[in-house]
């Protein structure tokens, strides 16, 4: 990416969300930065929750019509998909570069799509990342209990991860409900509603909701794009007309926690599902391409460009057969 990414437009909005109501709360004083003029703090009202976030990038040049949608994973935002840890170009940047409208997502109760603290709203607490959790769960280190800091930490073979960036990777993690998506379905509808149908590219646990939302509606989805999934359809006959592809990276029979081996075999009966419906899936298996040491995490490894225009090239042969 030699040039300059050149926008038509560049700004965000927010889309979907439900009104909801408390009541029978204690009106508090509180200090919201002056000591000596307090404020009443009255809880009760009518408040906004489940709405999704979306910043979009307007390429000068389009070559494309339709948009391409990312929905990120569990436990992250849409910075997933935004610079790097080690400063690199994100996938946002490297799909506009590429002459496509980029619609980059918080998720519901996710980073600027925001969540209500109190009690009442949701069953349960929020869950969110340790500092070294994702080392194990994501195939980064080798070993389940890893910590990011030891002199000692032992990585997966090539990793692509840029380790020494950990912390910053680590200042992204987002709160988040288990079980994950109410509102993401909702919110996705509302976003097509406003600029038609879209290519979906979702990752990890968000393919759960990228699958669901093409089941629901295969005649918005124009390409289904699947990196690492955690979980895909439940009625492949839905989205058999959809073009797919499915990513994964490196070092799955590896994974310290076992996870993944049965996660991706899960995957394949649903693309041989699709498959045996008529419908077109392609896998990207970036070892067998020769990119060895991807973690769950490509978009943010150190070959995360080339991996972008594996995705890229797949995209063009789509739009190709189309036309």
């Amino acid at each position: 990416m030699s040039e300059p990414l050149r926008l038509r437009d560049f700004g965000s909005f927010h889309v979907g969300g439900r009104r909801l109501e408390l009541s029978g709360q204690d009106v508090r004083m509180v200090d919201t930065g002056n000591p000596e003029a307090p404020m009443p703090w009255d809880r009760n009202g009518r408040y906004l929750a489940d709405q999704m976030y979306v910043q979009y990038l307007l390429p000068e040049t389009r070559r494309s019509e339709v948009p391409v949608v990312f929905l990120h994973g569990g436990g992250l935002s849409g910075t997933t998909f935004e610079t790097t840890p080690d400063g690199r170009p994100g996938w946002v940047n490297l799909f506009a570069h590429a002459g496509h409208d980029v619609y980059n997502t918080d998720a519901p109760e996710r980073g600027r799509a925001g969540f209500l603290p109190y009690e009442g709203f949701r069953d349960g607490e929020p869950e969110c990342f340790s500092f070294d959790t994702p080392l194990g769960t994501m195939r980064i280190a080798a070993d389940a209990e890893a910590r990011a800091d030891d002199p000692e930490l032992r990585l997966l073979p090539n990793c692509q991860f840029p380790i020494e960036q950990w912390p910053a990777f680590a200042s992204r993690f987002s709160p988040f409900w288990l079980p994950m998506g109410q509102g993401v379905m909702e919110a996705l509808e509302a976003l097509q509603a406003r600029i038609g149908s879209f290519v979906l590219l979702a990752h990890s646990a968000g393919c759960k909701y990228s699958h669901a939302y093409a089941e629901r509606h295969p005649h918005h989805v124009e390409m289904l794009i699947s990196v690492e999934p955690l979980a895909m359809g439940q009625a492949a006959e839905r989205t058999r007309r959809i073009p797919q592809l499915v990513v994964w990276g490196d070092n799955i029979a590896l994974d310290p926690l076992g996870r993944w081996p049965k996660i991706r075999a899960e995957a394949e009966h649903y693309t041989e599902a699709v498959s045996a419906n008529g419908g077109q899936v392609e896998v990207l298996d970036l070892p067998q391409l020769g990119h060895t040491g991807n973690t769950h995490l490509p978009m943010l490894d150190r070959n995360s460009g080339q991996v972008a225009r594996l995705i890229l090239d797949w995209m063009e042969r789509q739009e190709g057969r189309a036309s």
